[in-house]
């Protein structure tokens, strides 16, 4: 049961979102709360998974203002007879959410977001009268109209929406339908990537790496060259072509110009002409009465490698020009400081094996002929060909740039692959104006202190085995329960034994079996001891059949293996996954083709397992 999907898994995304608000219902009956209205839960975790990060399960009180007060009005496919039930729905779905350990703990708490949602009920409403003509709710009105529906009438509507429910294939194609008319994934942006967990060295590693990037000296050395006075510059605003043959020597610039002897006009050196730009831009140089002048608060650059770097870096979508020429068209212009971040985001995206040249390309063009329009099967194939050529020339460009600066490196170039990956400097610097803008930026090790709650839940949701296992290890590690990250847990220590059970009490925050299911799945592929903690837990009434199921499932130990309990115990746990998943109706389905005794023999096995869903199981049945 995940909390987080990425953009292509929409059907998964919806398969989990539409089994939480059937469990949601059953939660809050069970407890006497006000039932969750549907849509409005699954327009939130839209909004959630279609136009921010897709995390359906983490809020904010500002997230929470966004939903209510913008996105609501101008897209929630809500009737407004439902518009009151919104605030309660939501309110009761934080609650189930926090319940079963799926609320983000990142986030803010279940008590936060009440009280927010307490603040917002008034405004919401306003916001919702206010909304436009062709906004969501005010289209779904007149569709009602049109068909005779009163959408005031809260019932009304309701049996209209069930009945779209049941007979087009679902509130989710309404849903699509309305937004379509609507150009809805035009309006709010786009879903943003979601970035894996990045592994970074120490800062001391990170200055001296920046130490040694091309770019960073020579523009250190320019600094220097420019001296207290600085240079003078033509009419143009050019350096003189005796300065600009002496300082190109001296930054061992290779400008086939210099090969001539003579030089007329600095404008045929274009490296010293970008490293000026470069210069101006990050404050290292300036431009004073037609000389060029140093800067001098840059003098610390000298002493803070990094920091220069990283101004180099956050220059580039500016320097469209001294990268790419002077006569680039204005649609590749006005695209050039998206194409920088793409490229960025793309080879951050892949911190390990890096991107291909051919992703790179292909994604870049997509995203271009997107957003002016450009259709390879309708467009003249000339114009599209040229457009495109252009474009990747952009790239080769930027890329030439980025292997200057030290910012990128080849993966395995032995093996003839063009892969591209960001050095640690350039990871550092992309990572920070991601959180500055926001996003979620995982590092690994800022885990190690984290409660064993964050730490599952952030494991699950967004690492992979390979850095799950490493922070795993770290958090051991600041807990003393590992003397080294190549150790395995002594697990009877008394530092081992309190980890231990930390993780234990965090796989007990919920009572979804399929949540439990993928933490320990998780966990048994990436601790350091692997089987032994399942193992542990084998004797545990709750635990122990989700246990028993991950150690089969890495091979730790096989179905032959186990004995008659164990393999009824497996039985159980699976049927209780589908009837978490799929409901009474999918749990019947495993029993298709089979007669009522053999049905009756398999509750007979689950009953005597002793598993805690046995009853749950048989009674889902009975009533199916």
């Amino acid at each position: 049961m995940q909390t987080q999907f990425p953009p292509e898994e929409t059907d998964r995304f919806e398969e989990t979102v539409r089994a939480l608000v059937r469990l949601c219902t059953e939660w809050a009956a069970s407890r006497r709360r006000p039932l969750p209205d549907e849509a409005t839960i699954h327009n939130a975790c839209d909004q959630r998974q279609h136009f921010t990060d897709g995390r359906y399960a983490h809020w904010t009180p500002s997230l929470l203002r966004e939903l209510l007060l913008e996105w609501f009005p101008r897209h929630a496919v809500t009737a407004e007879g439902q518009w009151p039930l919104v605030v309660p729905s939501l309110r009761t779905w934080f609650d189930f959410l926090e319940d079963q350990g799926l609320l983000d703990p990142r986030g803010a708490s279940v008590d936060e977001l009440t009280a927010e949602l307490d603040a917002l009920a008034e405004p919401f409403l306003k916001a919702m009268a206010m909304s436009g003509p062709d906004s969501a709710p005010r289209l779904l009105a007149g569709t009602m109209l049109d068909r005779g529906v009163d959408p005031t009438d809260a019932d009304s509507a309701q049996r209209y929406l069930d009945n779209v429910r049941d007979t087009r294939g679902g509130l989710d194609e309404l849903r699509l339908t309305l937004a379509s008319t609507r150009g809805l994934d035009q309006q709010d942006g786009g879903r943003y990537l979601t970035q894996p967990p990045v592994w970074l060295p120490a800062r001391e590693e990170l200055e001296a790496e920046a130490a040694r990037s091309p770019v960073v000296r020579q523009l250190l050395l320019l600094h220097r060259w420019l001296g207290r006075d600085g240079r003078a510059l033509t009419r143009t605003g050019r350096i003189r072509p005796v300065d600009a043959m002496e300082v190109a020597h001296r930054l061992r610039l290779r400008e086939p110009a210099l090969a001539e002897g003579q030089l007329r006009t600095s404008a045929r050196l274009p490296r010293l002409n970008r490293l000026v730009d470069w210069a101006r831009r990050v404050r290292v140089a300036r431009t004073r009465h037609n000389r060029l002048m140093p800067v001098r608060a840059a003098r610390r650059l000298h002493g803070d490698p990094f920091e220069l770097f990283a101004r180099a870096l956050c220059a580039l979508p500016r320097m469209q020009e001294s990268i790419c020429g002077p006569d680039l068209p204005k649609p590749r212009q006005a695209f050039f400081p998206d194409l920088v971040w793409l490229a960025l985001s793309l080879m951050y995206g892949h911190p390990h094996a890096g991107v291909s040249r051919e992703v790179m390309e292909e994604s870049i063009w997509a995203s271009y002929a997107d957003r002016h329009g450009v259709d390879e099967l309708d467009d003249d194939p000339t114009h599209v060909a040229f457009s495109r050529a252009g474009l990747l020339g952009d790239l080769h460009f930027l890329v030439d740039a980025l292997f200057l600066m030290g910012a990128v490196e080849r993966v395995r170039p032995e093996e003839g692959n063009q892969r591209l990956r960001l050095t640690a400097p350039a990871v550092a610097v992309v990572r920070e104006l991601l959180i500055a803008e926001g996003r979620r930026a995982p590092l690994v090790g800022d885990l190690a202190s984290a409660d064993a709650h964050v730490l599952l839940y952030s494991l699950v949701e967004e690492y992979g085995p390979a850095e799950a296992r490493e922070e795993l290890e770290l958090w051991l590690r600041e807990r003393g329960a590992v003397t080294d990250l190549q150790a395995t847990v002594v697990t009877d220590t008394p530092a081992a034994l309190v980890a231990r059970n930390e993780l234990v009490q965090a796989l007990r925050r919920t009572t979804l079996r399929t949540r439990k299911a993928g933490l320990l799945r998780m966990l048994t592929q990436c601790l350091p001891e692997r089987a032994d903690f399942p193992e542990s837990l084998l004797d545990d009434r709750d635990l122990g059949p989700t246990a028993l199921q991950a150690l089969v499932e890495v091979k730790h130990r096989t179905m032959q293996s186990l004995d008659n309990n164990q393999r009824s115990l497996m039985i159980a746990e699976s049927l209780a996954q589908v009837l978490e998943l799929g409901g009474p109706t999918m749990l019947v389905r495993q029993f298709d083709g089979q007669d009522e005794t053999m049905v009756q023999q398999v509750l007979t096995v689950i009953a005597r397992s002793g598993h805690p869903h046995a009853e749950r199981i048989r009674r889902s049945l009975e009533r199916a």
